[in-house]
């Protein structure tokens, strides 16, 4: 495996000899293929990865966008933010696609048909093309050989079309098609729950709060939890924490966290 040099620098640089220079990085590129006029929020990781890959590239360079969030931000109002050749494809067709234009030119030059150098033929897909609906077509495209790069955007699930899972959803990540917990039917007031406690630390804890929430209710949801108990062995299985919650009998009220916490967070 390659070894890469990764070099850190503080910010502001206020002794480089390049300050006020456009690029810090006097071999970055100056050729911009991914402009500004696109519908990404600041900071978007997509959007940094786009642009930072284009211009490793250079301008002989193909690209190809399959149907994705990046899609839906970079086409709007029928502008492309792209000045090298961009192609939309569907979803499931990543590698087909890209494939298809690599061995177009490899075709080209075989005949004679194309005196220029071959081109940098790159895909950008999130995970549910490169690895979920479009799995079949890039593995076609790996087994044939083909020369292009296809790149995985993680988001680990489908961003574009309501945060459903797909294949790269962490185990126990929360998104609208996870099972949020079976009812436990020996049980009147019980719901199990898998919660999240931060990175992949999952827990199973069975609430005592059947009978005023349906588990899709708490989907995504973020509640304070006591996970410092030892667990409780119980006939339906092992509990492994305490949900908070207010109020009595026939009025009950999970305790939710403030806007911006996190799973794993401590309460003070």
């Amino acid at each position: 495996m390659a070894t890469i040099e990764v070099q850190r620098q503080v910010l502001p640089i206020l002794d480089s000899p390049n300050q006020g220079a456009r690029f810090y990085n006097p071999e970055l590129p100056s050729s911009e293929p991914f402009v500004p006029g696109h519908r990404t929020c600041a900071g978007c990781g997509p959007s940094i990865q786009y642009r930072m890959t284009s211009k490793a590239a250079g301008d002989n360079t193909i690209l190809v966008g399959p149907t994705g969030c990046m899609y839906v931000a970079n086409s709007s109002y029928l502008c492309t933010p792209y000045n090298v050749p961009w192609a939309h494809t569907q979803i499931g067709s990543a590698g087909s696609f890209t494939a298809g234009v690599a061995a177009a030119y490899e075709a080209m030059i075989r005949k004679g048909k194309w005196k220029g150098a071959f081109p940098n033929i790159i895909c950008e897909a999130g995970d549910g093309s490169a690895s979920d609906i479009g799995l079949a077509s890039i593995s076609g495209a790996l087994y044939r050989n083909h020369d292009c790069l296809i790149i995985c955007y993680d988001n680990e699930q489908y961003a574009n079309t309501g945060i459903q899972a797909s294949s790269r959803t962490p185990y126990g990540g929360m998104t609208t098609f996870s099972p949020p917990g079976p009812l436990v039917p020996e049980a009147k007031k019980l719901l199990k729950l898998t919660i999240s406690l931060g990175g992949d630390n999952r827990r199973t804890v069975f609430a005592g709060i059947k009978g005023y929430y349906q588990p899709e209710q708490l989907v995504g949801k973020l509640f304070i939890c006591i996970a410092n108990l030892a667990p409780r062995k119980m006939k339906f299985g092992l509990s492994e924490g305490m949900m908070l919650a207010a109020g009595g009998e026939g009025d009950v009220h999970m305790l939710i966290p403030d806007e911006g916490a996190k799973p794993g967070q401590r309460v003070h």
